[in-house]
């Protein structure tokens, strides 16, 4: 008899599983041993016969004692994660839905104790930072913009440093809450903290709950997170209205007729293109993955009913863009919002989407420069994984993915700059 698929990924998993707690044992006792010996052993690995020149070791026979330590209590903690939920993630890689339709599941206990878990830890990583001394950009837009009248915040566009609407949120902070740092960051930090459960919600209704405890804790201990969690600027405000488009989007998908959810969707586009036009890219990646979803499920024929409801409701989210951008069309200009040197692409190579891909491996190292290479390594791996998981109940494999490229190339082929 054939073995199910579910139990052949598990197996893998749990050989994985003890292979790295092997690996753990093996680093734990190289760091315990000579200096001068493991060094030597590092030596053959490095291009020119030197372990100071591998990026992740940097100098020093402490700095290497050090990666073998964090080497070994990662892959102990690897370990332990594949054994303990060998049978959970075999059945989310196999495509097969634990105890029913996901988006119905009851949350059960460990699954609360485990998004409290995230949540806290990673609300807490980022809440260290609050009273951090004022950055360049955070400084220009408080005393720029957020400490000037509202009509100049409404209308100077002079640089895109002014996220209106988050600079409106500042104004309101200084005046509630007074000019401290952490005054100044309180909108961008309670936008962060929304955006975790929003995350959490998606995903779990998506690709399970497992899933979802993965991706959030990857969100709210990622570098780009921390930092603009605790900065005052408006990023955290496009990202918690991404979120609230995919949330949005999967109840249009099953009921693309539902006035109720395309006005929010039409009202949160309008505010996240307020706050910052950057939100042209997760408008369109949500729209995107709204149209590949009802395809994938109900055939070309599904999407009739999407495409003109769709169609109707992005006009109203336009119309009101516009009307929120009127006092800077008429005072800052057309070309102060559309071609302002400030988001022009500069990139090498030329201009456009596939510019932007060929850099990102340097965007990459750039931001990711204090993460040691194994954990790079670790989430280069996870998005991997998520981007081959597929959804629940329908199986279908790399949708989010693929919405991300042709949403994004579709902002960039009529309007080649960085956002």
């Amino acid at each position: 008899m054939t073995k199910p698929p579910t139990d052949w990924i598990a197996s893998a998993l749990s050989c994985a599983g003890w292979a790295a707690i092997v690996a753990a044992c093996g680093l734990a006792a190289a760091s315990l041993a000579d200096a001068d010996a493991t060094r030597s052993v590092v030596d053959r690995f490095a291009p020119d016969g030197r372990a100071q020149t591998l990026h992740w070791i940097g100098v020093g026979d402490a700095r290497i004692i050090a990666v073998l330590r964090e080497g070994a209590g990662s892959a102990l903690v690897l370990g332990a994660v594949l054994l303990a939920f060998r049978r959970p993630i075999a059945r989310h890689l196999a495509a097969e839905p634990d105890g029913g339709d996901a988006r119905a599941a009851r949350i059960g206990w460990l699954e609360a104790a485990v998004a409290g878990c995230v949540f806290v830890t990673s609300i807490a990583l980022a809440a260290r930072n609050l009273n951090l001394p004022i950055r360049f950009d955070e400084a220009y837009t408080v005393t720029q913009f957020a400490t000037r009248s509202i009509w100049t915040i409404l209308s100077d566009y002079h640089l895109p440093n002014n996220h209106i609407l988050h600079t409106l949120l500042v104004r309101a902070a200084l005046e509630l809450l007074g000019d401290s740092p952490a005054a100044l960051r309180t909108p961008a930090f309670l936008a962060a903290c929304l955006t975790l459960p929003a995350v959490w919600w998606f995903v779990r209704r998506e690709f399970g709950w497992l899933a979802a405890a993965f991706a959030t804790a990857l969100v709210g201990t990622s570098p780009f997170f921390i930092e603009y969690a605790t900065n005052a600027r408006g990023y955290t405000l496009t990202g918690l209205a991404f979120m609230a488009l995919l949330l949005c989007g999967q109840g249009l998908v099953r009921c693309p007729k539902d006035a109720v959810r395309w006005g929010l969707f039409a009202v949160v586009t309008a505010l996240g293109v307020f706050t910052h036009p950057v939100m042209a890219f997760p408008a369109a990646i949500a729209a995107a993955w709204m149209v590949l979803v009802r395809w994938r499920e109900t055939g070309v024929a599904g999407l009739r009913s999407l495409a003109v409801n769709g169609a109707v409701w992005g006009a109203v989210a336009a119309t009101l863009t516009l009307l929120l951008y009127a006092p800077v069309l008429m005072v800052s200009g057309i070309d102060a919002l559309f071609f302002n040197e400030g988001i022009m692409l500069d990139a090498e190579g030329g201009t456009g989407f596939l510019a932007v891909l060929a850099n990102a491996p340097r965007s990459w190292i750039g931001w990711h420069a204090a993460t040691p290479i194994w954990g790079q390594g670790a989430l280069f791996l996870a998005l991997i994984v998520g981007a081959m998981a597929p959804r629940l109940p329908s199986g279908h494999r790399g949708v989010l993915v693929l919405a991300v490229l042709l949403g994004a190339g579709a902002v960039f082929v009529p309007y080649p700059v960085a956002l």
